[in-house]
């Protein structure tokens, strides 16, 4: 169960890289016919009229039925359902209420396939109609990342990592505008693949790899630092975060408690080298004698650094300052420090 979570995270990212991918394949029943075949299971007052709010009644069915259609016509519904889907993902109307699926707790999309995927009976068929796909169509970005699903869901990873660098190389040839944040999604795909398949050596290695490409290519969004201290130990690992901060990007540690004490003795301790505010660690309570050394060192009302002022003229890490201030204000009250509380409400 574990592992199909971490795919659907995975999923949910490339499906990014698809958004605005047309449909391929053409040999598929049309949706009207698909329809037509569960549209006595509907009642009337579960009719919808947008063609997003159709798309989801069917895809509600197809879940509901999947598990018991021979593995070659479940494949052939969900491909259809997949098809459709990315036409949906090209419109910028798709804000109907009845179009919002509470499986996934977001409107009708790529992700709502996913979530609705046949039983894994079922998947060296898809595996099989996705291979087609991408031989017919080997530019496509939709078949690309409709086979990178399969190999995901066969755990066959010398496919996977076969499959990278095609993403990789669509990211690097898109348009100037779209460059970033496709390569942006290529990164974060890497991060996850490598959690899920790498070794405790590989994912750190992804880490300082995905640091590299923020300092280079200024995505403007936090790192996710994993669990160092677990994966390679206390001393490799503060010789990687004391590195880190020395660079002009911001981190976040979304768990590892030892990583992240780690990280906020060391930013403390190193506060005059910083290159970012790290607003990221004051994200518990007991933090506040960092929160004053960030403020002492980064707030443009105390000093006039160059890093203070390329955060306020980017609008960076914003959320992550206003989520300072609250841990801030709570050790305040705490603390008995009543007034200073008062100033940050």
């Amino acid at each position: 169960m574990v592992f199909l979570i971490k795919i659907f995270a995975l999923v949910t990212v490339i499906s990014l890289v698809c958004q605005s991918a047309l449909a391929a394949g053409t040999d598929l029943l049309p949706m009207d016919t698909v329809l037509s075949r569960i549209d006595k299971t509907i009642k009337p007052d579960q009719k919808a009229t947008s063609e997003p709010a159709k798309l989801l009644l069917v895809i509600i069915e197809f879940r509901k039925v999947s598990a018991t259609m021979p593995a070659d016509r479940a494949v052939r519904d969900w491909l259809t359902l997949w098809d459709r889907a990315q036409q949906l993902t090209t419109k910028k109307d798709i804000t109907d209420y009845a179009a919002f699926d509470n499986e996934i707790y977001s409107s009708i999309g790529l992700r709502s396939v996913v979530a609705s995927l046949p039983p894994p009976a079922s998947w060296l068929a898809l595996r099989k109609q996705a291979i087609e796909r991408a031989k017919q169509a080997p530019a496509d970005v939709s078949s690309l990342v409709l086979q990178f699903i399969t190999e995901l869901l066969l755990n066959d990873k010398p496919a996977i990592w076969k499959s990278l660098p095609s993403f990789e190389r669509l990211a690097n040839s898109s348009a100037p505008n779209e460059r970033n944040i496709q390569q942006f999604t290529v990164d974060r795909m890497r991060t996850l693949l490598y959690t899920l398949f790498g070794t405790r050596e590989q994912i750190a290695d992804s880490f300082s790899a995905s640091v590299d490409m923020q300092v280079k290519r200024a995505y403007g969004v936090p790192v996710d630092v994993p669990d160092l201290v677990g994966l390679i130990g206390s001393k490799k690992a503060e010789a990687l975060l004391r590195q880190t901060l020395q660079k002009p990007i911001s981190l976040r540690i979304p768990e590892g408690e030892a990583t992240r004490i780690m990280a906020r003795k060391l930013a403390l301790s190193e506060i005059a080298s910083l290159r970012k505010a790290q607003w990221g660690l004051v994200d518990a309570l007991g933090t506040a004698s960092l929160y004053e050394a960030l403020v002492k060192r980064f707030d443009p009302g105390v000093t006039n650094t160059r890093s203070s002022k390329d955060d306020e003229e980017s609008g960076e890490l914003d959320y992550l300052r206003s989520e300072a201030d609250v841990y801030y204000f709570l050790d305040m009250v705490i603390a008995g420090r009543q007034k200073d509380a008062e100033r940050e409400r």
